[in-house]
């Protein structure tokens, strides 16, 4: 399948959306004159977003989320629309079936599962959704066949751990990963992320990188001094520039940024229903995915931030790296391991989903910051992203260099495997080369 497009151009926002008018547009008549047009899938994505952001979760949380809501439409729209393998189950539409009235419902019973105590504002959604498709039978059975999606869906996740009770007890010792004092939370972030079963990967571990570079070495040497120079609160090296763009991923909500992104790209491409379905669902799953793949390798080497590293240099038994016991970094420090990098391994995975989704075509991508008044970036490739998302945690002052190589690495291969592995055309000759 082809999308209508060689350049792309990508908006991305994440204040607030006005709900009502979204689903007022994408299912006017005018729009819906045209069954395959993507506007009950884009209004649904939108709607999702709303609702994770509200619940003010975990990055990667809110992620996982909506990883659940877009497999759930992507089945449902495959159902009708047809052309690419579900990603559970093999459900079918028989007769007339109304497409958007499947978005809907298959969107909305994932929601309300997931956060029944917005029902009345999802309920209000789904109500307004419904009153613009003519009443009969394509509209029933479009709702039906909505439902039975997302049903299959969450019982096929039923056990898969998300929010799972997973006990994490700190260790000891130079290395070692501590809560930092930057930070004022006490408990470890989502360690059950780590122990949950992928969307696509075989397992969590499939991509795990080896340990971290030994802390008198001299790869371990070099990201330290880096980190401890460029990413301090006080850095006299650190360019404003580079301060800029540190503050700017610092303070990003990925979830929303990641799906308007795609949102973006499927009307500068001109996609279709099934593609729009499908180019959401990817990007959803990939991140969830990388996400994963990132938190077992944290939690598997448990490895100390920057924050207590520099200010414990005199405990490592390296002589080169120099104990600053005020140091601060730019960023304030997550509440989870330091190795691998997650913003590297999670906007890797995505940018490369894009490259994926579109082949070799050059696309333009535009992210805006946080909040909706901070300034946009603009990206001319999937590289210049990867490499920008990076240096940002660096300087920062919440990675060192060789956590970010490894979360590259691993985005690059969760996307590549994901991509390969779900939601493939029906014809194997219409699968893209990723060589």
């Amino acid at each position: 399948m082809s999308f209508n497009a060689h350049k792309i151009v990508t908006a991305v926002s994440v204040g607030a959306v006005a709900i009502p008018a979204i689903l007022a547009s994408a299912l006017s008549p005018a729009a819906r004159a045209h069954p395959m047009a993507p506007g009950a899938v884009l209004a649904w994505n939108q709607i999702a977003v709303r609702t994770d952001l509200a619940a003010r979760q975990t990055n990667q949380e809110g992620v996982l989320h909506l990883a659940y809501v877009q497999a759930a439409v992507f089945d449902a729209v495959d159902a009708v629309d047809g052309g690419y393998r579900p990603y559970v189950g093999h459900l079918r539409a028989h007769g007339v079936t109304d497409g958007d009235a499947a978005v809907a419902a298959a969107a909305h019973r994932v929601l309300v599962t997931q956060f029944a105590d917005q029902a009345t504002a999802l309920d209000a959604d789904y109500a307004a959704s419904l009153a613009a498709i003519p009443d009969g039978p394509a509209k029933a059975r479009g709702i039906a066949l909505g439902d039975r999606a997302a049903t299959d869906l969450l019982q096929a996740r039923a056990s898969d751990g998300f929010e799972a009770t997973v006990p994490y007890t700190f260790g000891t010792g130079p290395g070692v990963w501590v809560l930092p004092t930057d930070n004022p939370l006490t408990t470890p972030a989502t360690p059950w992320v780590a122990k949950m079963h992928p969307f696509v990967l075989r397992t969590a571990g499939q991509f795990r990188p080896g340990p971290p570079p030994a802390l008198t070495s001299a790869a371990y040497t070099a990201a330290y001094q880096e980190t401890k120079a460029y990413g301090s609160a006080a850095s006299s090296v650190r360019s404003p520039q580079q301060t800029d763009t540190a503050l700017f991923w610092g303070l990003g909500r990925p979830d929303a940024q990641y799906n308007e992104g795609i949102r973006g790209i499927i009307t500068s491409a001109g996609m279709n229903r099934i593609q729009a379905a499908r180019a959401l669902a990817l990007a959803n799953l990939v991140t969830a995915d990388a996400y994963i793949a990132c938190f077992d390798a944290k939690y598997t080497y448990s490895a100390w931030r920057p924050y207590t590293a520099i200010r414990a240099g005199d405990t490592d038994g390296n002589p080169a790296t120099i104990a600053d016991p005020a140091w601060t970094p730019l960023v304030k420090t997550p509440n989870h391991p330091e190795y691998p990098a997650n913003h590297a391994c999670v906007t890797t995975s995505y940018a490369k989903t894009i490259d994926h989704l579109l082949g070799r075509r050059h696309f333009t991508l535009t992210v805006s910051g946080v909040p909706a008044s901070a300034e946009t970036r603009s990206y001319t490739s999937s590289a210049q992203l990867i490499t920008e998302i990076a240096n940002a945690r660096v300087w920062g002052g919440v990675h060192f260099r060789f956590s970010t190589t490894a979360g590259t690495a691993i985005g690059i291969a969760v996307a590549r495997f994901d991509y390969l592995h779900a939601l493939q055309p029906v014809r194997d000759d219409d699968a893209r080369s990723l060589s």
